[in-house]
């Protein structure tokens, strides 16, 4: 059979894996004694560890083989824990049924927009924003592993939840990517009723869910390869993991928060803080409540399971990696210092305060309409004024709103500032000892950010862990005689109107398209022909193996590599790491490995048989905007012969 043709067929098996996967991991936490939201975050999350996981040491140890293998035992276990537990099947249908008819509407609705949401993920292909961390991975594919030599400063920044895309590139393509940030979102939302189910009725829990579900950074970012809503899905569930281990000590769940915790390392320094903030609060809740000797007993009586747990966690922990001298070559998170000492960091706090006042774009346009004012630029005002007697020590970008409804610069809506923030400010000052904890370690991640990053409009990013984790908190705010039926009802459907603007609205992931949906648009609102759409997906290789051709890039930069012949070695240099993945894409025969701009100086034969410049700020790319500028579209960026590299052969 064509090789080509088994990559299509694996290729296309992909979703039915993963789906595969979750159910059996559903059934077998539900036999578990979880609950149906627990099993539901429990098998999501342990799915998207077991992947990453494989993926890791597969790369690791440059034999690909070894995650097919263990996808293919996976599946296998899966269909006999399926099969095991399939009377068990009928009890769950008849738990989902009686949930839905008590909440017919609500569920018809959140269900619709999670279709939506999932046929977004899978017909759109990854947008330019997430190109450099998918070319990474395609790289470390490409080349079997890690490389020897970094691409950038050298970092110890896990890939964790950055891999997963891993899945489809192998076969030389990205679409289907963003299922990870939709099984992300589905974590959250579960995970964040169980959680509430601990301090809230149903009532007020499925209130609190639909608010996080609503917020529109996460709903945009669900259709994502889910580089930024993994992670603080993961923090969000080994708070999940650490209130079961709280209440009944035992190694199932024990583990799931030591994984969980080092799962939520992400490519960024702000993952790695909030994990090291939980880690120390689980500490000191377990011994509290149960004593030191909790660990040991768990360990002791656990041996095997423990030896299990290990490898796993010295994986996620890039163990390996430190003890080799060497790092993946993740993504540029682009973080800016703050040099401005404790009147910088004040300046972030009253920034990040205000831009969470995130009232959404038809709140700005209505105000503009019918009172000709500005609410966009009134809390800007605001922030002026209460930055001014600060002076000019603060410095830094100046501060500016951005409420479109764009995935990397939206905010979390207005219900997470009216009803999340305080209610984490309230469990700080009145709450039992837990959901303290949580608030302590919220608080003092939001304080570490200020202090250590400079602010920038995009620094939102930062934020999703905590808005993630913050959202259960809400439950402790609307107790029963707080939030009527009435007022549930109310919030329910403001999540939910939320929900669908941020689906329906995305401009990174325009399934259907609107006019009006941005500023300087018509106000017209017009569905575009959604035939079309799809037509267009298939005609630029959304759904084939090796034949993507981005949207957004120009046709003299996709004919860049056309004259390189077949199965040739490419090497790269540069950081404009994005603009490969495209090539990578479209010439699958090509093996492209990064290369040290100072081995290009050395008269030895190069290893390449051509070399591919990314730029910006090296010796031969120039920068994309300025080359396109001056109309000359071919100038970045540049591809060079050895007889080019003065010095070689």
């Amino acid at each position: 059979m064509d090789s080509s043709l088994i990559q299509l067929i694996l290729q296309r098996l992909i979703p039915v894996e993963t789906a595969l996967l979750v159910a059996a991991g559903f059934m077998y936490f539900r036999k578990c004694g979880n609950t149906f939201a627990e099993s539901v975050a429990y098998a999501i999350m342990a799915v998207m560890m077991l992947l990453s996981f494989l993926f890791q040491i597969s790369l690791l140890s440059g034999l690909r083989h070894i995650s097919t293998a263990g996808e293919v035992l996976a599946c296998v276990i899966a269909v006999i824990l399926i099969i095991r537990y399939r009377y068990d099947i009928y009890r769950n249908r008849d738990i989902l049924l009686d949930i839905f008819q008590q909440h017919r509407v609500l569920l018809s609705l959140f269900f619709l927009a999670c279709l939506y949401l999932l046929a977004q993920s899978l017909l759109i292909p990854p947008v330019p924003d997430q190109w450099e961390g998918l070319a990474r991975i395609g790289l470390c594919g490409r080349i079997g592993g890690p490389p020897g030599h970094p691409v950038e400063a050298k970092g110890l920044i896990p890939p964790n939840g950055l891999i997963l895309p891993y899945m489809m590139l192998r076969f030389h393509t990205g679409a289907g990517a963003g299922v990870f940030g939709f099984l992300a979102y589905l974590s959250i939302v579960f995970s964040t009723y169980a959680l509430s189910r601990r301090y809230a009725w149903p009532r007020t829990a499925l209130a609190v869910s639909l608010i996080v579900a609503g917020m529109s950074r996460l709903v945009l970012h669900a259709a994502t390869p889910g580089f930024e809503l993994v992670p603080a899905a993961a923090a969000l569930f080994s708070l999940l993991a650490l209130n079961r281990t709280i209440e009944t000590p035992n190694m199932r769940d024990f583990s799931m928060l030591l994984l969980g915790m080092a799962f939520a390392l992400s490519d960024n320094i702000p993952s790695i803080i909030f994990p090291a903030v939980t880690l120390a609060l689980s500490t000191v809740l377990m011994v509290r409540r149960h004593g030191f000797e909790v660990f040991l007993f768990l360990a002791g009586r656990n041996k095997t399971a423990t030896a299990v747990l290990a490898l796993p966690l010295l994986v996620f922990l890039q163990i390996p990696l430190l003890w080799a001298g060497f790092d993946w070559p993740c993504l540029n998170v682009n973080y800016t210092d703050n040099i401005y000492g404790l009147p910088g960091a004040i300046a972030n706090i009253i920034k990040y305060a205000i831009s969470s006042a995130h009232f959404t774009l038809p709140a700005e346009q209505f105000c503009r309409w019918a009172a000709h004012f500005s609410l966009v630029g009134f809390f800007e005002r605001i922030c002026r004024i209460l930055i001014a007697p600060l002076g000019k020590s603060v410095g830094g970008v100046p501060f500016s709103i951005a409420w479109k409804p764009d995935a990397s610069l939206s905010w979390f809506g207005p219900l997470a500032f009216l009803i999340i923030v305080p209610s984490v400010f309230l469990a700080l000052l009145r709450g039992h000892r837990r959901i303290k904890a949580v608030s302590v370690g919220l608080v003092s991640y939001i304080i570490l950010i200020a202090l250590l990053s400079g602010w920038s409009i995009e620094n939102v990013r930062f934020f999703t862990i905590f808005f993630t984790c913050a959202g259960f908190c809400s439950a402790f705010l609307l107790p029963p005689w707080r939030l009527t039926e009435k007022g549930a009802v109310v919030l329910q459907t403001i999540s939910l109107i939320l929900l669908f603007y941020a689906a329906f609205f995305n401009v990174n992931k325009p399934l259907i398209r609107f006019s009006g949906a941005t500023p300087g648009s018509s106000t017209r609102f017009a569905i575009s022909d959604f035939k079309q759409m799809i037509r267009k997906g298939f005609a630029n290789g959304v759904w084939g193996t090796i034949g993507l051709k981005p949207w957004d890039m120009a046709p003299a930069d996709m004919r860049l590599l056309d004259t390189i012949p077949r199965n040739s070695d490419v090497g790269v240099i540069g950081d404009s790491y994005g603009i490969l993945y495209p090539y990578m894409m479209s010439r699958p025969d090509l093996r492209f490995f990064p290369v040290d701009p100072e081995l290009t100086k050395t008269p030895k034969k190069p290893a390449w048989d051509y070399l591919l410049d990314l730029g910006p700020e090296s010796k031969y790319g120039k920068d994309p905007q300025t080359a396109r500028q001056n109309g000359n579209t071919d100038f970045y960026p540049v591809l060079i012969t050895p007889s080019n590299i003065e010095g070689s052969n």
